[in-house]
Order: structure tokens, then sequence, then C-alpha cells
């Protein structure tokens, strides 16, 4: 598929398990999507569905019903010279500059519920002469009516799950076009072990354990 070629042209290996498309309902579902290099997997995820609408010929938007992305994951490594793996999806051609009209054309969409179910992000900064790690997940989002149509907005829950049980939060309203947001956040049950682990090499005093909430 083009998908695996464009990620081939990069250097890395693209696979995708099953591609299905319905020419009556106008669904794609994806399965089985992950991206490697030569370190293992860098971005993947189990499955895709996007539901398109015949009523973006109508809105003169691109309109879908849902997408929704299941079990999202992402490996994001420094390595011991300090680059980090994720760079490999940069194109390495380089790209015209765009222009200011261009830039100004905010592309029409909207979608009505976007979710994200079952995440996970992890990081590994291996310059560290204690090599750190540690992992973000579950990680959920739900976006109702994502758009970019000028002064619309949508209500997004954002949650994950941190390490040692620690819990990010975010819920409120979103706009794109203008960006603006309102909500409320909150932190729950984050632990200095986090910070000590990281930054037990560089620096020249003890950090107590303890935790902290905000919101």
């Amino acid at each position: 598929s083009r998908i695996v070629a464009a990620f081939e042209a990069l250097g890395l290996e693209a696979r995708i398990e099953r591609l299905r498309f319905n020419p009556f309902t106008f669904t794609t579902r994806v399965d089985g999507f992950g991206v490697h290099d030569a370190g293992g997997e860098l971005l993947g995820f189990d499955a895709l569905l996007v539901d398109f609408q015949l009523s973006s010929l109508v809105r003169r938007a691109w309109t879908f019903a849902t997408i929704r992305l299941v079990e999202p994951r992402v490996e994001a490594v420094v390595r011991e010279d300090g680059s980090l793996n994720l760079s490999a999806l940069r194109a390495k051609a380089e790209e015209p500059a765009p222009t200011e009209e261009a830039e100004a054309t905010v592309p029409r969409v909207l979608v009505h519920v976007l979710e994200i179910e079952s995440g996970r992000a992890g990081f590994e900064d291996r310059t560290r002469s204690t090599p750190f790690r540690t992992e973000a997940g579950p990680v959920s989002l739900t976006l109702t009516r994502f758009s970019t149509l000028p002064d619309d907005s949508g209500e997004l829950a954002f949650e994950a799950g941190l390490e040692s049980g620690a819990r990010f939060s975010w819920r409120g309203e979103i706009g794109f076009n203008p960006l603006h947001s309102t909500g409320h956040i909150q932190l729950a049950a984050w632990r200095m072990s986090i910070t000590k682990r990281y930054l037990q090499d560089v620096l020249r005093f003890r950090i107590p354990e303890g935790g902290m909430d905000a919101e």
C-alpha cells in the first residue's frame, strides 16, 4: 500500500495486517498497523475505524460520524548519542516552504466523535548513567465534535495513567479555529519517585519520597 511504501522510503519497516473498506457505508477499518526500525516498534495501533459521511458534500467540509483508534502505542527513545528514534519519521527530503496563503487556509473538518481507547506511550533515555524508562497508559480520549470550522468547539475528556498509579485528566471545551480551551485539569497520586529516578544522576542533593495532588 502507499502507506507502507511511504514509511519504507524513510528506511523503516511498516505493516498492516488487514485493510477493509465498505463502499456502501463508506467505512474503513485498519487492523494491526505498526512501524519498526532496527531497535523495535516506533508506533502502531490495534485498530482504526473511520466512518465517512456523505453529508460532506452539503457541509463543504470533510465530515465523519466516528474516528476510533484502539490501543495506539508509541515508543520514544533517546539513544546514547542523543538522537531520538522518532526523528526517523521525518521526511528526509526538504519540503518547499509553505506560502502565506497556504498557511492561512485551515482544512474544513468535522468529526462528530473522535475516540482513543487504551493508548500507551513509553519513554526511555539512554544518555544517563542510569538508563531511565517510564510508561504512560492506559490513555483514553473522547472528543465530541472535533471541528476546524470557524468559531466551533467540542467537548473533550482526556485521561492518562502514569507511573506508580498517578493519573492525569482534563475535561472541558476545546476549539481549533481559533484555538481555545476551557476546562478542569487534575493530577492525582503523583509520586516523587518518578522525578527522583530521572534526575538522580545530575542532582547533588537527595530528593525525598513524597507525592502530590493538583487541580
